[in-house]
């Protein structure tokens, strides 16, 4: 399966897991999508530290890095 899903002509890097049965998406990829940001980090970032000091939820527990592989055919943890 390919690692680049479309979504409205806009790419979400994801990646098929066949063990657990499931897809596993970016999150920066989906931020773009979802808010047309400049910066996904950015907003990342500030999105977990909200959500943290609001209702005490740790994203980065559930939101783990895992390793995609890039266009230039190297694996980078995002």
């Amino acid at each position: 399966m390919s690692n680049v899903k479309l979504f409205d002509d806009n790419d979400i890097t994801a990646q098929w897991n066949d063990d657990q049965y499931k897809w596993f998406f970016v999150v920066q990829d989906v931020i773009v999508f979802l808010t047309d940001t400049a910066n996904s980090i950015d907003y990342w970032y500030g999105l977990k530290k909200r959500e943290l000091e609001n209702v005490g939820n740790e994203l980065s527990t559930i939101c783990r890095k895992l390793k995609f592989k890039a266009p230039n055919g190297e694996e980078y943890k995002v």
